[in-house]
């Protein structure tokens, strides 16, 4: 995953939906290693189903959360924000934070939330007190190319997660190699949404679902 150095597989964990911690368990036995959750899915209900395997099972995953920090969010709250996802992630490390969907349509405001001197204040405190390792970003909106492209000339910006879509986003691919020029670790989600437009019928043998064709 870019300079980061973590080896993760090719198939992540979205954690949005999930309530129920088996599923989790039965993830990392199938060989995923990535976690992606966040402090607002389900009102901070996908932290604590993701934490009560993680009190187990920690040393096995890549663990990454996010955190809807503003351009006028203030440093002490992003830290008692972080402080709150370890105590819900029922563990003392996150390994990938990132500001949540930064976008126009996402709250109003783009690239500014980037330009806050209070995040890479807060960033570097907690990665002092080895809370957080790295530091990253998401995005699903219409200006997510301008929005990526601006994040990967933020030093502190390691990963980045991106809805993937090259018709919504022909330049994506051009993004991506960038990323990788620069050591910027790069997820992309939202992977499937493309596939509603294909004729999947060859990809459904033996009763596949729409989602493991789509994959």
């Amino acid at each position: 995953l870019g300079r980061t150095g973590f080896k993760v597989s090719e198939v992540g964990f979205g954690g949005y939906p999930v309530s129920d911690p088996n599923v989790v368990d039965y993830a990392i036995d199938m060989g995923i290693n990535y976690f992606d959750t966040s402090d607002c899915y389900r009102g901070g209900e996908s932290e604590k189903t993701i934490g009560k395997v993680m009190k187990r099972r920690r040393d096995e995953v890549v663990l990454t959360t996010k955190f809807d920090a503003f351009s006028g969010t203030k440093r002490e709250e992003m830290l008692q924000w972080i402080d709150a996802s370890l105590a819900r992630l029922e563990t003392d490390r996150i390994d990938c934070i990132l500001v949540h969907q930064i976008g126009k349509n996402s709250g109003g405001e783009s690239i500014e939330r980037l330009e806050n001197p209070d995040l890479f204040e807060a960033f570097a405190a907690a990665k002092r007190q080895g809370k957080v390792r790295y530091l990253g970003c998401s995005g699903h909106d219409p200006d997510l190319m301008e929005v990526m492209n601006y994040a990967l000339r933020v030093p502190d910006i390691s990963v980045i997660l991106c809805r993937y879509n090259f018709l919504a986003y022909p330049t994506e691919t051009e993004l991506f190699r960038k990323a990788k020029e620069q050591g910027v670790g790069t997820i992309a989600m939202k992977t499937l949404a493309g596939a509603r437009g294909m004729d999947l019928a060859a990809f459904r043998d033996g009763g596949t679902t729409f989602r493991q064709a789509a994959l």
